[in-house]
Order: C-alpha cells, then structure tokens, then sequence
C-alpha cells in the first residue's frame, strides 16, 4: 500500500506531473462569460541581459539554507506573529522557520504534504495529497485531522477565511470543496468527472488541475490551473464566493508551469497599491508580478539557474522557486532546488 502511495506522490513532483485525459470528459479552453484572458508568453532572458525590474531597488537574500535544515522544500505560509512554515513534499515533513533562520520539523511521516496555509488564530493547515486528508497544526504543535465529510482526491491546497471557512483544491476530483467552521461540506465550483477549462457558475464550471489557491483580502479565490487540455499551471482562475469562476490569465508557454501564486495590496516595487495584485513563480525560475489589468511584469526574468544573492532581476538567480509567501510587505521565496528560503524585499538584510 505504501509503495501506491509513493507513485502516486512521485507523480505530483512538478517535473513529471501527468494527468489521465482518457477517464475524463474534456473541454477545450472556453471563456463563454465575456472576460478575455490576459496572455503572456515567456521570452528568455540571456544572463547578461537586464531585466526591465532592474530599477526596482528589490534585493534578495538567503534566509536559511542547506539538505541538512529543508531538504527538498516545496510550498510556504506566514503566520500571524511572522514564523513561516514549509513542506517538503519527497521529505514527507512540515518545517518550522523563524525569520531568523531558525528550523524544527512540526511534522513527519507524511505521504505527500504539499499545500500550506496559516489561519488568522495560528492553526497551519497541510494539504497531504497521497493521504487524500486535510490536517491542522496548532500552535503548541498538535496534529489532528480536519472533518471533511465528502471523500477528496490528491488535494493539493487550501485557502482560509478570517472565520476559518476552508476552500480546498481538490485536485483529481476537479473542484473546490468548502468547509465551513462547523465542518459543513459543499462544492463551491467545479465538477467531479468534468475535465476541461470552462467558465460558469458553481457545477457548470469545469477545472483540469488545481494546484494553488489563494483567499484575497477583497474575497476572490484566485486558482492556478491547467490548461483545459494537457498542461498544468497554465491559467489562473478568478472564483468568487458564490462559486462564479472566470478565467483571468493564460500563459501559452507549454515549456513551463507557474507553480505558485501570492496575493497582495503591494505594487511591484513593493510600494503599498489600492488594489490587490498578484505575485508569481515559474517553474524556470521567473518571478513575475501580474496586475489586475492583466499586465503581467517580470520581477525576475531570468531563466538561468543559480543561487546568488544581490538586485533582484540583475544579479539574483533562483533555481526552481516552488513557492511564495508574504510576511510583511517581504516576499519568501522557496528555492527548491536550492534547499534554500530566500527573501525578497525593499533593503538588504
């Protein structure tokens, strides 16, 4: 039974994510609700080339690093008093980082935990895939399961409301779940059994791979999704909380995968902005912020891997960042390939 588990985990790692298109029914890309996707396309960036970003005063520095402290590392939350928590998918851990570099592993002997969020009360909430099960960590480090009434597949992630309402991606069942404070069940959106990328309201709505999920101050879900054929994290979906999905931005590069997704009232110099925007990393080492115009602005365009520290977007390099997080107005970035925690902000640290 476990080796089931350990192939079913090996097929989530990012650089060979497969999806079984023939059980399901497909759809091709739709946007019948009148909202024209913003579309971007990865240019590489040669090494001696400077990206655009470079005259944003961003620098970015290691936080902690090394297969001795996080292995392996792949999704990132901040808690409200500032501590970071981090899964290691192959590692089957949950990491506890202090802003100064400090690590504990809070949790271990897990099959495939993946998504990380924090609650508003402390509580951090792991979506452990290959175990198909929700777990809660509360701050004296306790580990429980989190009531879910209906049966889920490789859940991937979850976002939290201020009352604790869950919305967790339920990946292979192709819908978000909702749970509410009392552990009430519902379908937000989504449809088991219904594979494609189509616009709609509640079940009308179909999803081909949910891999991140966040919950913006203004209410909206946004998703990471496939793309409604063969390829994973290739849109980002707009959900609102009566369950109304849109499509908001496909990225036609099929090479590579965005892998994470932040939210914040930040610019992208990290100047406070009225509006939330959204905060971007690529599975070639891009780190991009995408506004709510659709505009889509390189923070870090260079392909190139590398784990130097410096100006973000001159001397900066990142080697599969797998996951982003604010904590403050600084963004934590998780270098995977790196086994590195690097931060991003307006001064050196």
């Amino acid at each position: 039974m476990k080796n089931t588990y350990l192939k079913k985990i090996a097929l989530l790692f990012v650089s060979g994510l497969f999806i079984n298109l023939q059980s399901c029914k497909k759809d091709e890309p739709s946007f019948s609700d009148g909202v024209t996707p913003a579309v971007t396309a990865i240019t590489p960036i040669a090494a001696n080339e400077v990206s655009p970003a470079a005259i944003a005063p961003l620098y970015v520095s290691t936080t902690v690093y090394g297969t001795d402290k996080i292995p392996q590392p792949n999704r990132i939350c901040s808690a409200p008093n500032g501590t970071m928590y981090m899964t290691s998918q192959n590692q089957g851990k949950v990491y506890k980082v202090s802003k100064n570099g400090t690590v504990t592993t809070v949790a271990a002997g897990l099959l495939g935990p993946y998504g990380i969020k924090a609650a508003k009360n402390g509580d951090i909430y792991v979506a452990v895939a290959g175990e198909n099960r929700i777990i809660k960590i509360n701050p004296s480090g306790l580990v429980s399961n989190v009531k879910v009434s209906i049966s889920l597949n490789t859940p991937q992630d979850m976002a939290i409301a201020d009352d604790g309402t869950l919305f967790i991606a339920d990946t292979y069942n192709r819908r978000i779940v909702k749970v509410s404070p009392s552990n009430e069940c519902s379908i937000l959106a989504g449809k088991t059994g219904l594979f494609g990328i189509k616009d709609g309201l509640g079940t009308n709505a179909h999803f081909s791979y949910l891999s991140s999920i966040r919950l913006a101050a203004d209410g909206f879900l946004w998703v990471i999704d496939g793309d409604g054929v063969k390829r994973n994290g290739h849109t980002i979906r707009r959900i609102t909380q009566k369950g109304q999905v849109n499509t908001y931005f496909f990225q036609k590069d099929q090479r590579y995968d965005i892998l994470d997704i932040a939210v914040k009232k930040l610019d992208k110099n990290l100047n406070p902005s009225p509006i939330e925007n959204l905060f971007l990393v690529y599975q070639n080492n891009r780190i991009t912020q995408l506004g709510t115009n659709g505009i889509e602005t390189e923070l870090s365009g260079f392909t190139d891997a590398g784990f130097t520290s410096g100006l973000l977007g001159r001397e900066a390099r990142f080697s599969m960042p797998t996951g982003i997080t604010f904590n403050g107005n600084d963004i934590y970035i998780v270098d995977s390939h790196n086994h590195a925690l690097r931060c991003i902000s307006k001064n050196p640290q």
